[in-house]
């Protein structure tokens, strides 16, 4: 554990922590960091004593993750690093096996021969489960052992399979592969497939994809059909290898791409299918009798996206053929069409084309990839075939490689003239000079289609343009930009058009603090200025608001606030937040009472007296209260009169009667102040508690009141075993609070002071208290832990931790451990033995660095070895080293 520890340390002081996830990074040059690391300068002895071999100390888990991001042959060769690495590659759960294993400058055996040689020292030396395994030979001649190798396979966990067999010779796949009964994605390719007749299918499989396989149709639609869990299918399967129909028959089915000849698919039950690609085979010609669409859409309900890749194939008519102008039913689902290597030569092809666009209603996006061919032949596309045509949705529109030719011109003049609600076409022009030079007036053409947008140089515009395109943005779109700005910034778009002039005077949301006013010229007093500035907001303001912020702390006062909450209280204010200044106490007007509307509330040194008919929010789910003025008869009856309340927030530095928490709904409490006048009287459901008191007393402090009526809190964080927190002289901590509380999942201690331990002590009291912990925080204080260096004789001496005092504690639920700030004193290191010691479910204990890192090396080492020496309850626990920046968020 100390050379793992080093070795951490090292890599962090050069900065080499080689873990990351942005891609491949040079092994070789990082092994010469490392090593370069551990060479003294020249001339001089090296001042660290380092380990030996820091590389033989490496965790596993980081071996594992360097060998992963390894090519096969390259892991294989870590052999020579160290005895712990010589076989570490041998129980990599991922094997990528390719022709790389076998090529070497000097190819003196038989490719076949030196492939079945190493991959049978692979196999045979690994140990344990392979979770993927691909396997790419498509370059060499034959693969003779290919069974022996699935059959190895089929004793693994094996979840991912890819077998890329060689090309020249279709190989029967054993039986043996369909016993994978874990396996989640399958890729096979160049393979006979022939299932058993037992075969129960891949209960677990997502993904399967098939290239050049061998199969029936029946036996196809019967494995796609034993696949329950299938989300993504790809096929490319040759017409020499069907004869019928495949019927895909999957209802988890998301994604389907299919290459070959499509009239042997048939999607019967995809209700979930939203993506297909369709490819012809490149260069290939089909029937127009047989290039119906229809047996593909009829089942998919949920079809969003079409890909039909053309690769040049023709569609030939029969003598006097006439294409059908639409299919029997309209695909409403779809919405994005995108068509690949479409040719134009001759408009037959792009009749069907238009055939199925007709049949896409609510299409939104429609991108045409042009193919290259010869234009010398071409027929004109009539235009009065598609007056029916209407393209209601359609938004926007991408042609690529565009040549301009006659059809492409008339085919973008029909998508212009029939899409009223087109936002913009995109157009990738690939033009050679020779049609520059032979077709010139195209261009012109359609350039002549777009003269609203592009008016011809030293030429009137004809046409009426939009002045202003601020103008005619939607009143949401200029909603949302407003919200999103500064409030002085968002007056400031008045300049923008006339449009925008006064839409800031309809926002529902308004944030008013000191930046209105803050300029770099202060002519006027701000609180002058923030008077008239706020006036003119309201005036100004049309409409409700459901949130007010109003932070206005510096200012010296705050005259007419009443006015300002009369205001708000004729709207239909939500959420409202009052940051009043700090130096004067404002008594908040009864009107604010009279929002019955507010779900937030949040108020700053101000004073509270509710009206005595007052009858509570009753839709307030959250309230904050800082430095109110407000007596505790009138909280609680403010807090009991909220009856949707759910978190509460109360800074009562100055209390000193009880409050009683009468909240059955609240699941958040955050108290800030005297928590010994607090009691939590009737809050079942309260989830989390978050305790900040300063001087405090021990002897004062009474959790059991605070606690008796919280049967579901999870979730405690205690802010106050401090400087502030005292006790008298010969006081002694209680061991236990008078019950148990069961709830409790998670205790933070953010800011415990050490040096003396009957802060410990009382911090063990509720850890006794909380039978079921399972994920304990705590975090040093940060100063006072230099004892050595201060002066003041009265600095309190730390206390050694007695673990005999701790004998009945155990962590029976104990998962995980954060500390922070630790500097490996004596009382530190002894309490991360006693929480290593009496937790046997302990997973992971993370220490914080931060202040560590400051120490010497030789002490840090130190420290290290000595918790790796710790006894440890826990077969599973482990200790990490992090830097948590001393924050245990």
């Amino acid at each position: 554990m100390e050379g793992v520890l080093a070795v951490r340390m090292i890599l962090m002081d050069i900065k080499l922590w080689y873990i990351y996830s942005r891609g491949a990074w040079n092994y070789p040059v990082w092994v010469l960091a490392v090593k370069c690391y551990v060479m003294p300068p020249k001339g001089r002895k090296h001042c660290r004593k380092l380990p030996p071999d820091f590389l033989s100390n490496l965790p596993d888990n980081v071996i594992d993750v360097i060998l992963m991001r390894l090519p096969c042959k390259e892991a294989v060769r870590t052999s020579i690093l160290s005895k712990k690495w010589r076989y570490h590659w041998c129980r990599i759960t991922e094997l990528n096996l390719d022709s790389r294993l076998w090529e070497t400058k000097m190819d003196k055996l038989y490719p076949t021969v030196k492939f079945t040689k190493i991959i049978y020292q692979i196999l045979s030396l690994h140990e344990g489960p392979i979770t993927k395994f691909s396997l790419d030979i498509a370059v060499l001649k034959s693969c003779p052992n290919i069974d022996n190798f699935i059959h190895f396979l089929s004793r693994n966990d094996i979840q991912q399979l890819v077998l890329e067999l060689p090309w020249g010779k279709m190989y029967n796949l054993p039986s043996s592969l369909f016993t994978f009964s874990l396996l989640s994605h399958l890729t096979l390719h160049n393979c006979v497939i022939h299932p058993p007749s037992d075969f129960q299918g891949f209960d677990k499989l997502i993904s399967l994809k098939l290239c050049d396989v061998t199969i029936s149709p029946e036996l196809l639609g019967s494995l796609i059909s034993q696949c329950p869990l299938l989300d993504k299918l790809e096929l490319e399967i040759s017409e020499d290898s069907l004869s019928d129909v495949i019927e895909i028959n999957a209802p988890k089915l998301r994604s389907f791409d299919f290459t070959g000849n499509i009239t042997f698919i048939c999607l019967m039950n995809v209700p979930l299918l939203a993506e297909v690609s369709l490819s012809l085979y490149q260069g290939s010609s089909m029937e127009a009798d047989n290039f119906f669409f229809a047996m593909f859409f009829e089942s998919c309900t949920a079809l969003e996206r079409l890909f039909l890749h053309f690769n040049g194939s023709e569609i030939q008519p029969e003598d006097d053929d006439e294409v059908a102008t639409r299919l029997p039913f309209d695909v409403n689902c779809v919405k994005y069409l995108y068509l690949r290597f479409l040719f134009l030569e001759e408009s037959y092809d792009l009749s069907h084309v238009l055939c199925c666009i007709r049949s896409f209603p609510y299409l939104e996006y429609l991108e045409i990839q042009v193919g290259f061919g010869d234009d010398g032949n071409i027929e004109s596309l009539e235009l009065e075939h598609f007056t029916d045509l209407t393209l209601n949705h359609l938004r926007e529109i991408k042609v690529e490689r565009f040549e301009g030719t006659p059809p492409e011109m008339q085919l973008l003049k029909l998508l212009l003239a029939k899409s009223p609600g087109l936002v913009r076409m995109l157009i990738d022009t690939w033009i050679p000079d020779d049609t520059i030079v032979s077709r010139p007036g195209a261009f012109t053409e359609l350039l002549s289609y777009h003269c609203y947008m592009m008016p011809p140089k030293a030429r009137k515009l004809r046409r009426s343009l939009v002045p202003d395109a601020l103008s005619y943005l939607p009143d949401n779109i200029i909603d949302v930009i407003l919200m999103c700005l500064p409030s002085k910034d968002a007056v400031r778009t008045s300049i923008l058009s006339k449009k925008w002039r006064y839409h800031w005077c309809r926002l529902t949301k308004l944030e008013l603090d000191e930046s209105l006013w803050i300029t770099k010229k202060d002519l006027l007093n701000p609180t002058i200025k923030f008077r008239k500035i706020l006036y003119q907001f309201l005036s100004l303001h049309e409409g409700p608001i459901t949130k007010f912020t109003l932070d206005v702390v510096h200012l010296a006062s705050c005259p007419e606030i009443d006015n300002f909450i009369y205001f708000l209280s004729r709207n239909d204010i939500q959420h409202l937040a009052l940051h009043l200044p700090l130096r004067k106490e404002y008594k908040l007007p009864s009107l604010l009472f009279a929002c019955s509307q507010l779900r937030h509330l949040s108020l700053c040194y101000c004073s509270i007296q509710h009206p005595s008919a007052f009858q509570g929010f009753d839709k307030l789910i959250s309230l904050n209260l800082c430095e109110v003025n407000i007596s505790s008869e009138l909280l609680e009856s403010l807090i009991s009169h909220c009856p949707l309340l759910e978190e509460l927030e109360l800074d009562i530095a100055n209390k000193s009667d009880t409050i009683e928490i009468n909240a059955p709904m609240l699941r958040s409490f955050d108290l800030s102040g005297n928590m010994s006048c607090v009691c939590l009287k009737n809050v079942p459901r309260l989830v989390k508690v978050l305790l900040y008191g300063d001087y405090i007393k021990a002897e004062d402090l009474d959790f059991a009141k605070v606690f008796e009526c919280c049967p579901a809190l999870e979730h405690l964080l205690f802010f106050s075993l401090d400087s502030g927190f005292s006790a008298g002289a010969g006081y002694e901590a209680p061991t236990r609070l008078p019950f148990n509380l069961n709830s409790v999942k998670r205790f933070t201690l953010p800011d415990i002071m050490l040096v003396e331990s009957y802060k410990l002590s009382y911090a063990l009291c509720l850890i006794r208290s909380f039978p079921y912990l399972e994920y304990l925080e705590i975090q040093v204080h940060e100063y006072g832990y230099d004892y050595e260096d201060e002066d003041d004789e009265d600095e309190p001496i730390p206390e050694p931790l007695e673990l005999k005092h701790l004998s009945d504690v155990t962590f029976n639920h104990l998962k995980e451990v954060k500390l922070g700030c630790l500097t490996g004193t004596t009382t530190e290191l002894l309490l991360v033995k006693f929480l290593l010691a009496e937790s046997p479910v302990l997973e992971r204990m993370l220490i914080d660095r931060q202040y560590l890192d400051h120490e010497q090396l030789d002490t840090r080492l130190q420290i290290f070895a000595e918790i790796s020496n710790f006894s440890r309850a826990s077969p599973k626990a482990e200790v990490v080293y992090i830097d948590l920046g001393g924050s245990l968020a």
